[in-house]
């Protein structure tokens, strides 16, 4: 149900927002592929909705490039749906937004379903649209494919059944600086943040949002064969029906896990559940954290996970949420716990790089985080500035993840410069008038008289001359006694008198 146009060497330009035709057909066929250059230039083409296989505003795309265009509507398919292109073969697609609802069996994805080489590049869906898979190959921005797959979001809700992914369902490619940001579903096995399954590499990416599968179920991805996993960081929450669960990967054969944080609880329902990964044969893990905690429905659940014949180096864990390392398995070393009083401790960890890989903050982090995962691409909103007497703030929203992030400033506190002083004496008091040279707010302190000098110890002040000593308090009388010293006086003089 395509339309046979290939615009080979050309270039089509979109000069403002379209509505797609009712009888609208998908632009290229499997053998008259779209070969052309399509410059959306920030406009829309909105109201998509093929019901066909092969279904997308491009249906096959072989050398192409698309750049800078929003797609939105409802695209349906039996096999290969996608909001831009449904199957594309050497094909770019940059700075492109999936704004469509996509449905299909197989190969199911938010902005390609299937794509046999190319590259997809700072392209996001957005909270609107939903992505749902009825059998396999379902992901937020591509299907399945080898294309690599850079700077990419997804904030679309996803639902599959095998191979189900944030970023992508399967990927064969390279999966770099992505990030999934809305939550995932899967009735099925293999079931990941950024990739249901890979047997290529992931780096660099992060996962915020739950992710919820039958099996083989991780926070970055469900199962890795041969792949390499790095740098990447997982907030999303992990719950798995059946077998294998990882804050990382769910189920791990040969390849490398390194330098990855996992921050989210893992629940498994069945066994093997860890919080990097929760089989892994083969395979080779190196300085991984979990700082969470793990639920399990026997006493299979570990930090580390289970180990058939590989490797674990320089990996730690919270030993206040975890407490063992490994599930079972060869390996029995590599794994330490770390007290929350020293889990954000440089000195706690072994060959970390804490120069280009991790970061230590213990003010504001209370573990190591990654350098190159977890950023955003913040906007400000709202700037305050923080005065003597109230806090400022910077309010930011980022364009990648749609989080608000909220920055205090604390009172800066009053500036005061003295403007008038009296100094205070032995005889009187004194004071000093200031003035805040930011707000102009007044104040005046008091200063209590000064104590008498008396140097040569005279008992006389050096200053004022007053008499320092101490006089005796005269006795006070009562009147009956002084009418007898009265009488007593005149007695005395009279007997002086007449001797």
């Amino acid at each position: 149900c395509s339309q046979e146009n290939d615009f080979a060497d050309a270039t089509v330009s979109l000069a403002a927002d379209i509505p797609a035709d009712a009888d609208f057909l998908p632009i290229g066929t499997k053998d008259t592929p779209f070969a052309g250059v399509f410059e959306g230039n920030g406009h829309e083409i909105s109201g998509l909705a093929p019901d066909c296989d092969y279904a997308g505003l491009f249906a096959f795309t072989d050398g192409a490039e698309i750049y800078d265009l929003t797609v939105s509507g409802d695209v349906f398919a039996f096999n290969y749906a996608g909001g831009i292109v449904a199957y594309a073969v050497e094909t770019v697609i940059e700075n492109c937004v999936g704004n469509a609802c996509v449905y299909a069996d197989y190969y199911t994805g938010g902005i390609a379903g299937y794509m046999e080489s190319g590259e997809i590049r700072s392209c996001s869906t957005t909270s609107y649209p939903a992505i749902i898979g009825y059998e396999a190959y379902t992901g937020g921005i591509l299907g399945a494919g080898k294309a690599d797959i850079i700077s990419c979001t997804n904030n679309a809700y996803i639902e599959g059944i095998r191979n189900t992914g944030g970023i992508a369902g399967s990927s064969s490619g390279n999966i770099s600086y992505c990030l999934n940001a809305f939550s995932i579903e899967a009735s099925g096995v293999n079931c990941g943040g950024i990739a249901g399954y890979t047997n290529g590499t992931v780096s660099y990416s992060r996962n915020k949002s739950a992710v919820a599968g039958k099996g083989k179920t991780g926070g970055i991805v469900g199962v890795a064969s041969d792949a390499v996993i790095s740098e990447c960081l997982n907030e999303g929450a992990v719950n798995a029906e059946g077998n294998y669960a990882g804050g990382i990967a769910g189920y791990v054969t040969g390849g490398k896990l390194a330098d990855c944080l996992s921050k989210a609880n893992v629940t498994n329902s069945a066994d093997f559940v860890a919080g990097i990964f929760g089989y892994s044969s083969a395979s080779a893990t190196e300085r991984c954290l979990f700082t969470a905690s793990v639920t399990s429905r026997t006493s299979t659940g570990a930090a580390i996970g289970a180990v058939s014949n590989g490797t674990v180096a320089d990996c730690y864990y919270n030993s206040a949420s975890s407490s063992k390392a490994f599930v079972t398995g060869t390996a029995k070393t590599g794994a330490a716990g770390i007290s929350a009083s020293d889990i954000a401790k440089a000195s706690s960890y072994t060959n970390w790089d804490f120069n280009k890989v991790w970061a230590i903050n213990e003010i504001h982090a209370s573990h190591p985080l990654l350098i190159n995962v977890g950023y955003h691409s913040l906007t400000v909103t709202d700037d305050v500035e923080a005065t003597c007497t109230s806090d400022g703030y910077i309010k930011e929203f980022c364009t990648l993840c749609h989080e608000t992030i909220t920055t205090v400033f604390p009172a800066t506190g009053h500036d005061y410069k003295i403007v008038s002083v009296k100094y205070a004496s032995c005889t009187e008091p004194g004071y000093t008038d200031k003035v805040c040279t930011i707000c102009n707010f007044a104040v005046s302190e008091d200063v209590p008289a000064l104590p008498h000098p008396d140097e040569n110890a005279d008992e006389i002040c050096d200053d004022c001359g007053k008499d320092l000593k101490v006089k005796q308090p005269t006795e006070k009388k009562s009147f009956f006694q002084k009418i007898i010293d009265f009488f007593t006086g005149i007695f005395d003089w009279l007997k002086n008198l007449f001797k």
